[in-house]
């Protein structure tokens, strides 16, 4: 005698109203349901799949037939919760930094429920495995470029007796499939600016020996500075522009410029703002040198310090200059007898036998940041600089508006 349920599937009512009614009516006799029925699937992100899990096991515990009340609840098999349970459980014992957690981390923001590293065990042997990675580490930290065939090659020298009778269709395969179970993938070199590993020790360090010279010297926070330079483009080009969805091509028009200028910014630890020194491309008795003088100054403003370069860089000269007008202007006017703090980066023209000794003729000790630091010691590159270029984009985005 076959008996008829009444249950309805959760994915039934995401069916239409004539397919739910077929459902709901269907007896012994299912000749009648079409057999071009598709049921869609349905995927279950690994938050989902936890929750499943924590119910059955308090159903568990509670009555002794949690597993196919909690199945029946949300349209699962039971088979399924206890897969689950099985593969959470083996997770207990994961640590924070270890891949497998990063890869669980990754997967709960997404619609992806397959573990990184959870598919088909590697046929290579662990002593091989752990061999492999140590070859691929250490030649990372090096800067060292690797490829699979590098990888093949060094299986063949540690281990030929794993691969000796593997077509090489075969071995690459496998050797693709155990770096997509270790996450890494084929990466194209990027331009590297500056040192990107950085000693967390050496930034403690740092500044520890910072804190104490200050102390230990009392100079007050008012008196503690740091400037750095930056470059300001005369075109603001755009790499973004608002376009129709979907479309193919999207250009933008732009001046395609390389013209530019130097400015100078420094603020200390209690707030107070340096003028700003900005250096423009010209000659010594050159057009642009006669404009910016004190006699044809017009429209320019007084709360900045203009100056000339042949390139328009930072060179000896122009850091001697800026210190005459800025600094020691600066210095002069709060007290010339105080003791003075500046904290500058590692370029080569701060640290020319002139520049240190007109900074000491100023009462200023100095100190560079270490080369390859800045991003974090650098309170000016961090905290101003792009605050600074941002200000000038949106005066630019404006007057394009108005004057277009």
């Amino acid at each position: 005698m076959m008996v008829t349920h009444n249950f309805v599937p959760l994915h039934a009512h995401f069916l239409p109203f004539d397919v739910q009614s077929t459902m709901n009516n269907t007896t012994s006799n299912t000749t009648d349901v079409s057999p071009m029925l598709k049921i869609p699937r349905r995927t279950l992100s690994l938050t989902a799949k936890l929750a499943i899990c924590k119910e059955a096991t308090v159903q568990v515990s509670s009555s002794g037939s949690g597993i196919r009340s909690t199945a029946r609840r949300y349209d699962v098999q039971p088979s399924q919760i206890r897969r689950w349970m099985k593969s959470f459980a083996s997770l207990d014992d994961v640590s924070p930094d270890d891949d497998s957690s990063r890869a669980i981390k990754r997967n709960k923001s997404s619609k992806c429920t397959r573990l990184i590293g959870a598919g088909r065990k590697s046929c290579f042997p662990e002593a091989t495995l752990v061999c492999l990675r140590k070859f691929l580490d250490e030649k990372r930290s090096d800067d060292f470029s690797v490829s699979a065939r590098m990888l093949m090659a060094e299986v063949r020298r540690v281990d030929p007796v794993s691969c000796c009778f593997l077509k090489p269709d075969a071995f690459r395969n496998r050797i693709h499939r155990l770096l997509r179970n270790w996450d890494i993938s084929w990466r194209r070199a990027t331009h590297t600016a500056q040192k990107t590993r950085l000693c967390d020790g050496m930034i403690a360090d740092f500044q520890s020996m910072v804190k104490e010279k200050i102390a230990m010297m009392s100079i007050p926070l008012s008196n503690v500075y740091n400037v750095d330079q930056t470059n300001c483009y005369y075109s603001m080009e755009a790499r973004f522009t608002l376009a129709k969805r979907g479309s193919k091509t999207v250009s933008v028009k732009g001046a395609n410029s390389s013209s530019r200028c130097t400015i100078m910014l420094g603020a200390s630890a209690s707030g107070e703002k340096l003028l700003p020194y900005i250096v423009f491309k010209g000659t010594k008795d050159g057009r642009i040198s006669q404009e910016i003088t004190q006699q044809q100054r017009e429209g320019y403003p007084d709360e900045v310090v203009l100056a000339v370069q042949e390139n328009a860089w930072f060179d000896e000269d122009v850091m001697l200059h800026w210190i005459d007008t800025c600094w020691k202007k600066h210095t002069m006017e709060k007290d010339d007898k105080q003791m003075y703090y500046l904290l500058l980066d590692s370029f080569s023209v701060h640290k020319t036998s002139k520049v240190r000794e007109a900074f000491s003729r100023c009462n200023t000790e100095i100190d560079y940041v270490p080369e390859g630091y800045t991003s974090r010691l650098q309170v000016m590159d961090v905290g101003d600089n792009k605050p600074f270029k941002g200000d000038i984009r949106k005066e630019s985005d404006e007057w394009l508006v108005v004057n277009s």
